[in-house]
């Protein structure tokens, strides 16, 4: 993910694959928010735009989920084409991000503090 006012980028943490390329490949995570808890808090304000950029993409986006959970509470995020914004409330939150593409899916995680 990157802030769509400047070019760094942090990475969310990959969590679930189902993906079949030249070969299948899969990974299965059992409890998703602990090891979204367990990854450096990446530091964003209320509303912030921001862009999700693959490092490569060889594949076609068919749709792009975002949510996040706070106390329990799960928020779903809209998403227009890789843009979104984050939360309009001050917090700490675990974000998920659910890509399904034309070669499967993959769930990325992070750990995200809104000042």
């Amino acid at each position: 993910m990157n802030n769509t006012e400047y070019p760094d980028t942090e990475e969310l943490t990959v969590v679930n694959i189902e993906w079949d390329s030249d070969k299948l490949y899969t990974k299965k995570t059992d409890d998703i928010l602990s090891v979204a808890r367990d990854q450096k808090t990446l530091v964003y304000h209320k509303g912030q735009e921001m862009r999700v950029v693959f490092v490569t993409q060889d594949f076609a986006i068919r749709k792009l989920n975002v949510y996040v959970t706070k106390n329990g509470i799960k928020t779903e995020i809209k998403v227009d084409g890789e843009v979104f914004n984050m939360p309009n409330e001050k917090g700490e939150y675990i974000m998920v991000l659910h890509l399904l593409a034309d070669s499967g899916t993959v769930e990325y995680v992070g750990n995200v503090l809104i000042e």
